[in-house]
């Protein structure tokens, strides 16, 4: 055997054990010559690769690729380091450029389809998957990937029908019946969610996930000690699984001399010396809460600034998109153009809108709301945008906005009807509440497809707001905004002109619904909205913290407390830490 064939058996004997740092001393022993061969450079790369080293691994794989520009090993392994640098478009070239050279490689296709999603070429994605499957019809892998996808654009459903091929095909397939479960947590389903939950854990009974997510899912539901009893769970089978901590600091206040917190500290550290953001993310943040809760607000203030800064790196998001967004609704949805669509429509009495800003008091409109015998939580929905984007696809405003110019005449009733269908599929008897913030984009087609329906227009004082948004974690790309303190005032601002727009449009037909006041004279104020809706009172309604509705949001524990005012001015907190254009707000 040759000296190179006995060095390589070492290099794959290290990695057969995983010893990543081991096999990157040894290709550092060796001369010049034998660390630039390809098959050298693909050993200590991967090793590099594993410890999250990315710029060395890099560096490597583009020396060994300069050497042999045909190995698609190597030209694979770049691709993966590109995309977890979020250099999507360079993935992508050397990645296509390994296909080329084998078009078999379950790795280059699963990132190659990755990449082209991450970097907004969503069918090119789905097309790659569907050929792949189509090649090799038993392979579960593609069916996994393919799977992942339509999680990601929210398609539960068609999520679940390709992960139940998964099993059918490699029932021990890893995670997939944990994947499942979530697609069913995120439909609300959560007998299922944990019917599947439990059936990973048959096949792996070490898997902490499975445990974190019972604790989501009790914790949506409002059982807050089964919920705590299961973050600690996945914490014992993961004790640097920051996710957890900031489970349990999200419903229970920790004192700072806990030894929680210094557990909690040790991990931040252990984050920040490996380099996994996401990680130290949730970490930071869950320490914020904490700081938070013991009035410790410069403490509080520096940990989420801290996951802000490193959640801010993981979203897209362009406030310049969103002026042009709402300057193209504005120009749109003038008052010459709504009242030439009045009278196509008369739909929408079972729909109840609430909308404003994220924070600003939705969700405890919701819970008082659908303690009325004639009304059904409905929670945060997307069936209006999911129709308004399928009936007027273009992604260009000036597309778009000639689309529905010409077309919303014709399709208004259509849009009224498929909405109302949705609503149904939610409760077919009563009035449900659609409570996604962000409707107050849309309100203008909502006063012209379901010209009955009632909007609540939260409103809060903007500084509590913009705090409330800026010192919590937001897991979901959606709120692209929240993790900046100077794009949070420039929505704000966006937000406040567009409202006054649709209001001087459609007046008191939106109700403002004003959290401080409903907090200082409830009774009073629910009456007042109750009336709005045309509902007979009912002393329910006073009832809120009893409503044993899901709530998915950041107001899952406070929702379920009575009304309480101490979040009233709490941005005072942190004013010795914010900017002169944030303390300006008004």
């Amino acid at each position: 055997m040759s000296d190179l064939n006995k060095i390589l058996k070492q290099f794959e004997l290290l990695n057969s054990k995983k010893n990543f740092l081991s096999i990157i001393n040894l290709a550092k022993s060796l001369d010049e010559n034998l660390q630039s061969l390809p098959q050298i450079i693909l050993f200590s790369g991967w090793a590099n690769l594993n410890l999250n080293h990315l710029d060395e691994a890099l560096k490597l794989y583009l020396k060994g690729i300069k050497q042999d520009p045909n190995n698609s090993n190597l030209l694979t392994n770049c691709g993966k380091v590109y995309f977890l640098k979020e250099d999507y478009e360079k993935a992508i070239l050397v990645l296509e450029k390994s296909l080329k050279i084998d078009d078999k490689n379950k790795d280059t296709i699963i990132f190659l389809s990755r990449a082209l999603f991450s970097f907004g070429k969503q069918k090119q994605s789905f097309k790659l998957l569907e050929l792949a499957i189509n090649a090799e019809l038993s392979n579960p892998v593609y069916y996994f990937e393919i799977s992942s996808n339509f999680f990601k654009i929210k398609e539960y459903n068609l999520a679940i029908k390709f992960y139940s091929k998964v099993i059918e095909l490699e029932p021990s397939f890893d995670d997939v019946y944990l994947n499942i479960a979530i697609c069913f947590q995120q439909m609300s389903n959560y007998e299922k969610a944990k019917d599947y939950l439990f059936k990973e854990l048959k096949q792996n009974p070490d898997n902490y996930l499975v445990y974190y997510n019972l604790g989501n899912i009790f914790r949506e539901t409002g059982d807050f000690e089964k919920a705590y009893q299961n973050y600690l769970r996945a914490i014992k089978l993961n004790p640097g699984h920051s996710e957890s901590y900031r489970g349990v600091t999200i419903m229970k206040k920790i004192d700072l001399d806990d030894t929680f917190v210094m557990n909690l500290k040790k991990i931040k550290k252990d984050h920040e010396k490996n380099n996994d953001e996401q990680s130290l993310l949730s970490a930071s943040y869950a320490l914020s809460k904490i700081y938070e809760d013991n009035k410790k607000y410069k403490e509080s203030f520096e940990f989420f600034s801290l996951g802000n800064s490193l959640r801010r790196k993981q979203v897209s998001y362009s406030s310049e998109n969103t002026k042009k967004q709402f300057k193209m609704i504005k120009e749109l949805f003038t008052k010459n153009f709504v009242s030439n669509l009045q009278g196509l429509s008369s739909l929408g009495e079972k729909a109840i809108f609430i909308l404003g800003m994220p924070r600003s008091g939705t969700t405890l409109a919701e819970q008082v709301i659908s303690r009325h015998p004639d009304i059904s939580s409905g929670g945060e929905l997307t069936f209006l945008q999911s129709i308004i984007k399928k009936k007027f696809p273009k992604a260009d405003y000036d597309l778009f906005s000639k689309d529905v110019e010409n077309n919303l005449e014709d399709l208004s009733v259509r849009i009224g009807n498929e909405y109302i269908a949705a609503l149904d599929t939610i409760d077919n008897d009563l009035r449900v509440t659609d409570k996604l913030p962000f409707n107050f984009i849309f309100i203008g087609f909502i006063k012209t497809c379901l010209p009955k329906a009632k909007i609540i227009h939260c409103i809060r004082n903007s500084k509590d707001i913009c705090i409330s948004i800026l010192k919590n974690y937001f897991p979901l790309d959606d709120v692209g905004f929240a993790h900046n303190e100077k794009e949070i005032i420039e929505y704000y601002s966006e937000y406040k002109n567009l409202m006054s727009h649709w209001k001087s449009i459609f007046g008191n037909e939106i109700y403002d619904l004003q959290y401080e006041k409903l907090v200082s004279d409830s009774e009073n104020e629910i009456k007042k909205l109750i009336d709005y809706l045309d509902l007979y009172w009912s002393d329910e309604c006073l009832k809120q913290s009893s409503n044993k509705n899901i709530i998915k949001t950041i107001s899952t524990v406070q929702a379920r407390q009575p009304i309480y005012k101490s979040s009233v001015n709490l941005w005072e907190n942190y004013a010795d830490f914010l900017s002169k254009e944030f303390l300006s707000l008004s």
